[in-house]
């Protein structure tokens, strides 16, 4: 509407088109996380369409199990637990049949959440829309940043008692959700059944201010 707004007031023929839609919507709203016991304020994010917490949420450490022993160890109580899940490799592998028995304890007893660290030192989101409201994810997933991630792997090491607390206000909005563009006109007077297209796009994610992209784009399209 805004943008809409804007076409009109330089003297162009702006309209809203629908594109597309969302059969839910997502709103992220303020999120804020911890370690018991310290005032430094953890970063991460969570993933797109994923829930939040019902209020502060405060839960031992479990570190993803990497042998049979481990997961039953964990079936005792990963309901209370925030589960760390540390990006594996050659050096640090886990057994298929530990990754899908992992797998298989979290759809039928939820961890408080998952954590799992960044890729490098950017905090990157995504995720994808369900198809509606009953088929959303479920579940707490936090990205975090490897720094922290790691940090509170060294001190569980020292504090095995080691406590987080996060609360996260995710909400979800049943759709349909219209996602439109606006498309103005300037008409020639000589030849007005040609065109030039100008065009700036909106892809930043929820979790992004969207400056570098959207804005530039945005303002150069409404100044052109």
């Amino acid at each position: 509407e805004w943008t809409k707004e804007q076409f009109e007031s330089v003297g162009l023929k702006a309209r809203i088109e629908k594109d597309a839609e969302w059969a839910v919507g997502f709103d992220r709203g303020p999120f804020s996380g911890h370690v018991v016991g310290e005032d430094e304020q953890l970063t991460f994010i969570t993933r797109s369409w994923t829930e939040g917490t019902d209020g502060p949420t405060r839960g031992r450490i479990a570190i993803a199990p990497t042998s049979k022993e481990e997961l039953e160890v964990l079936r005792e109580n990963i309901s209370k637990v925030w589960l760390l899940r540390p990006r594996t490799s050659r050096d640090n592998p886990v057994p298929g049949t530990v990754r899908r028995g992992l797998d298989d304890l979290i759809k039928e007893t939820p961890p408080l959440g998952q954590i799992r660290p960044s890729r490098g030192d950017l905090l990157v989101t995504g995720g994808s829309p369900p198809d509606s409201m009953q088929e959303r994810s479920r579940g707490v997933s936090i990205t975090m940043l490897p720094a922290d991630f790691d940090r509170i792997i060294g001190e569980l090491e020292e504090k095995p008692e080691l406590e987080l607390e996060f609360d996260i206000k995710n909400e979800f909005r049943e759709g349909p959700i219209a996602l439109c563009n606006v498309v103005a006109d300037l008409e020639g007077s000589e030849f007005p059944d040609e065109y030039v297209i100008v065009q700036g796009h909106l892809d930043s994610w929820d979790g992004a201010e969207g400056t570098c992209d959207n804005g530039t784009g945005t303002s150069t399209t409404l100044e052109a």
